[in-house]
């Protein structure tokens, strides 16, 4: 996987950070979405302590394989990443699907990259979930 994007200011500190300044590490964060702005409403949780459902996708190895090449998913790749840089945080091409992890997806980039470029090709995944419960 690569990078795309330049990462996010972290949500929130949590105990046993290296460095006093950024907090790494993968958490789980609650707050609210207004389109632009993430605002953080409980603290952290290390996903370490953090089960949520786990996610099932064709581009997981799980169904049938994606119907892209190699050279055809790495032209879409680059043409998507021209028009979408900003909002993508991680694309990778894996079992015949480009999958892209966005900051936020409501649905409507799942549709626009379908219309352009067929259903079976580009798995768009959302960081940001609206929480259960």
């Amino acid at each position: 996987m690569t990078p795309q994007a330049p990462l996010h200011p972290p949500l929130g500190r949590m105990e046993n950070s290296w460095d006093k300044a950024v907090t790494w590490g993968a958490y789980a964060v609650a707050g609210t979405w207004d389109g632009t702005e993430f605002t953080q409403t409980r603290d952290p949780i290390p996903l370490s302590l953090f089960d949520p459902p786990r996610p099932t996708a064709p581009g997981l190895g799980e169904g049938p394989a994606g119907a892209g090449t190699e050279a055809q998913l790495e032209l879409i790749r680059d043409e998507v990443h021209s028009s979408h840089g900003g909002t993508i945080l991680i694309s990778e091409i894996r079992n015949g699907y480009l999958i892209l992890d966005v900051f936020h997806d409501d649905g409507a980039l799942q549709k626009e990259v379908d219309a352009r470029h067929g259903s079976s090709l580009i798995l768009v995944r959302s960081a940001l979930k609206p929480a259960s419960g």
